[in-house]
This record gives structure tokens, C-alpha cells and sequence, in this order.
């Protein structure tokens, strides 16, 4: 969207891949002091990752925000990653309060 190239599937995949490392380390993977500073880190794709994160999930993450919107996972390509698999099948209840 900074590009002002238009919304499509795969630009779907990299706010997936935003929100999913939001979700994962509690920041936004492009914070900075400026829009300026934000804007360099989106278009550099200049992600950071502390230790101990799962590896399945940098590496989802690192997979839905490739530069190259052709280089991205697609949502089906997404749905049979080893990190979105771990999932599969769970109860869907939220966690949280036991009843």
C-alpha cells in the first residue's frame, strides 16, 4: 500500500504476517520513532525477532511478509504451514476463565 500498488490477495498475507507477529511478540514488527523510520522498515522488510520465539512462527511470519508480494504465501499455502498445523483441530473455546 505505501507502493500505492493496490490491494490484493497477497497484500492480505502481509497484514496476516503483521498481525500474526503482533499476536506472537506484542509490537508492532515496524515501530519506530518516525513515519519516516516506520516507512524505511516496512520497505526493507527489516524484521526482528528476540530469542525464544517458536521458529515456526518467525518463520510464518518471515514467509508472509516477503518483500516480493510474488514470493508470499498464499493463503492456502499458509492454512498447511507447520505453525498454523500445531493448531489444526484444537478446541476453538476461548482461553482464559475457567467456568
Amino acid at each position: 500500500m505505501i507502493r500505492g500498488e493496490g490491494h490484493n490477495e497477497s497484500l492480505d498475507m502481509w497484514e496476516m504476517g503483521v498481525l500474526l507477529y503482533e499476536m506472537v511478540i506484542g509490537k508492532s514488527p515496524f515501530g519506530a520513532k518516525s513515519q519516516e523510520a516506520t516507512c524505511r522498515l516496512i520497505l526493507t522488510v527489516d524484521l526482528r525477532f528476540p530469542q525464544g520465539v517458536d521458529p515456526e512462527a518467525e518463520d510464518l511470519v518471515r514467509n508472509l511478509c516477503k518483500l516480493k508480494p510474488e514470493a508470499r504465501l498464499t493463503a492456502a499455502q499458509a492454512k498447511k504451514h507447520a505453525f498454523v498445523q500445531k493448531f489444526h483441530g484444537r478446541p476453538t473455546e476461548p482461553i482464559g476463565e475457567s467456568q
